[in-house]
């Protein structure tokens, strides 16, 4: 395979805030697309991969990277890696700091599963499939985001991301097919900048993994 490190920019920068994280990077798409295209010019049987990647590197951004939008950042980054050939991706993490591990440790055993986790969790229930591209129309200028998977028994999951300080969005999805039944599951904090307080399918991840959430119907 190949690969190669990335982070959004270096986490001890006042420009690295939360508001420049939710923003896409215009340039990764590119970037992972030529990288893709190089391993399959190449015949690398495993492709491309993102061995290392973090919110902000320089172990994060204080309240930013440990906090709730980067859980919103992360399905993000893995849309996008997905949709342009990447076949996978390594958070980079450890310890119990101020900063963007996925899983917090003091050394001997896991303490808390923190935000760039709940976006992997997030990521890991969607049933497997081929990730596709949405065509997003927006009524008002908001920052808001969304991507699809269609599974082989032709159905299709939606991943809607409201990456908005004070606004709600309200979404009409065009699935293109008739619906039978549809379910839902949410990945909710208390406002973006939370340290605490997330959850996922209305409940928190345990320091042990175990989850008690699910889908609503």
């Amino acid at each position: 395979m190949v690969t190669q490190h990335y982070y959004r920019g270096n986490g001890k920068s006042p420009s690295s805030t939360m508001a420049l994280l939710l923003q896409p990077d215009k340039s990764l798409p590119g970037i992972v697309s030529n990288i893709a295209a190089a391993a399959t010019a190449a015949q690398l049987p495993l492709g491309y991969r993102s061995d290392e990647c973090g919110s902000y590197y320089n172990g994060g951004a204080p309240n930013v990277s440990d906090a709730f939008g980067a859980s919103l950042w992360t399905l993000d980054f893995m849309f996008t890696c997905a949709l342009n050939g990447c076949q996978g991706v390594n958070f980079h993490g450890g310890g119990n700091g101020i900063g963007y591990t996925p899983i917090a440790d003091n050394g001997y055993t896991v303490v808390q599963a923190r935000p760039e986790f709940y976006g992997l969790k997030m990521f890991s229930l969607l049933p497997q499939g081929n990730v596709i591209p949405a065509a997003v129309t927006l009524g008002t200028n908001i920052n808001f985001t969304a991507y699809g998977v269609r599974q082989t028994n032709g159905g299709i999951s939606a991943v809607l991301i409201n990456k908005e300080t004070n606004y709600s969005v309200q979404v009409s999805i065009n699935l293109g097919t008739n619906v039978t039944a549809a379910q839902s599951i949410e990945l909710t904090g208390p406002a973006l900048d939370s340290t605490s307080g997330y959850t996922i399918g209305g409940a928190e991840i345990n320091a042990d993994g175990s989850w008690a959430g699910g889908v609503s119907r």
